[in-house]
């Protein structure tokens, strides 16, 4: 009797697991995604991607090549590029491929931004104090002895136009630079005076009353980072002879942000309050405030990009979003 039973139980167990098979599809069984690969685009000269979301690419294409990921440049990511640089030769800068948000000039045209979309053309005064951006950046075989090149976000201010026109280059008088990765490039936080015998560009720092440098702290997600204030001048540089050129550089950290946090109004509002710890002559005192952070000025776009010098690298931006 008791081999009966024992019978009745496998049959029943076998029976089970056939039922439970022959309901089962396949799909119950595996997840099938047939999610498509991501579409690498690629860009020469400008071209508007998404709206006021512009790519520029002046590099020759036959050394360098710019392309994104149709999946990581939208609305909600912000924008993003690939560059596979390789030097061209020459001296200098070879060029600033970059992403601009806002409005631009391409194609012989000035194309206004929407401030609903991305928060500008806006004059100072009436910035939100919410507008911020994020910037994101990696490298891959960027740092031999010949590859030098610096991530950086540029704004563009307008101090004498309207709200639609077109920022005139010998007029902009006011540029502010953020500095963020790079490799070879001067970070010196010296102050290099003007040299009377060969009057070129020349740069101080704003300092504390011991001459420390008084630092500008970025709290990002609970942690501090700190970057120098650098207020730059020219000489025997035409219509640049008008220009304050301010830069933060970081400094005293062991690494950067990973990503880059910004809050516009603020940023912009430490180069006027950082100014009276500047030690400049009456004359480039008097030039500075003249130039820098005036209410009625204008935000016309924020640039994110490398400037590229030498050597061969991919050079990344994962992501450049302005917050609203």
């Amino acid at each position: 009797m008791g081999n009966i039973k024992n019978i009745l139980f496998f049959i029943n167990c076998i029976a089970t697991i056939v039922f439970f098979m022959a309901c089962s599809s396949p799909e119950e069984n595996e997840i099938i995604e047939s999610t498509p690969p991501a579409e690498k685009v690629y860009v020469t000269g400008a071209e508007t991607i998404i709206p006021y979301h512009t790519l520029k690419m002046y590099l020759d294409e036959n050394f360098s090549q710019m392309y994104f990921l149709d999946t990581k440049f939208n609305e909600s990511h912000g924008g993003s590029y690939v560059l596979d640089y390789f030097d061209e030769g020459g001296q200098g800068m070879d060029s600033y491929p970059s992403i601009t948000i806002g409005s631009v000039t391409f194609g012989n045209n000035y194309w206004v931004s929407d401030k609903a979309v991305v928060g500008m053309p806006v004059q100072l005064k009436d910035i939100s104090n919410t507008l911020t951006f994020d910037f994101k950046t990696s490298q891959l075989e960027a740092n031999d002895i010949d590859d030098k090149w610096m991530a950086s976000i540029n704004f563009i201010f307008d101090n004498y136009g309207t709200e639609t026109s077109e920022p005139v280059a010998s007029e902009r008088d006011y540029d502010l630079v953020i500095m963020h990765a790079h490799h070879n490039f001067n970070d010196s936080v010296q102050d290099k005076p003007l040299d009377e015998n060969t009057k070129t560009t020349h740069w101080y720092f704003a300092r504390n009353s011991d001459k420390s440098l008084k630092p500008y702290h970025l709290t990002i997600d609970g942690k501090t980072y700190t970057y120098a204030v650098r207020y730059k001048f020219f000489i025997n540089s035409g219509d640049k002879n008008n220009k304050t050129h301010l830069k933060f550089i970081p400094y005293g950290n062991t690494e950067l942000p990973e990503i880059l946090k910004i809050n516009v109004k603020e940023v912009i509002q430490t180069t006027k309050d950082y100014l009276p710890y500047v030690n400049l002559t009456p004359e480039l005192r008097t030039l500075a405030e003249t130039n820098i952070a005036l209410p009625n000025a204008w935000l016309k776009s924020i640039n994110a990009g490398y400037e590229v010098y030498t050597g061969n690298a991919t050079l990344n931006i994962e992501q450049f979003r302005v917050n609203l």
